[in-house]
């Protein structure tokens, strides 16, 4: 289970074993969601808006950014 805020993003981990020993625990700590209709699940992740990139948050909860080479693009048409 993956939770999204606008200053993080944080996973639940639930053990099949005995789910009352859950634990939540925090992916990133800068990333956030700004739009939530962008979230789209792709293969193993899922892609998001974030307030300066469109991040691809891989399998391993690693929000890698996808629009480095239009950043300057994306984070115009983001702010307005």
């Amino acid at each position: 289970l993956i939770i999204f805020v606008e200053k993080g993003i944080f996973h639940i981990q639930i053990p099949k074993a005995d789910p009352t020993s859950w634990m939540l625990m925090e992916s990133e700590k800068n990333i956030g969601l700004v739009a939530k209709e962008s979230v789209c699940k792709y293969e193993q992740g899922i892609f998001f808006a974030g307030q300066d990139h469109l991040y691809y948050l891989d399998a391993n909860f690693n929000a890698n950014p996808v629009t480095d080479t239009i950043r300057d693009d994306y984070q115009k048409y983001n702010n307005s």
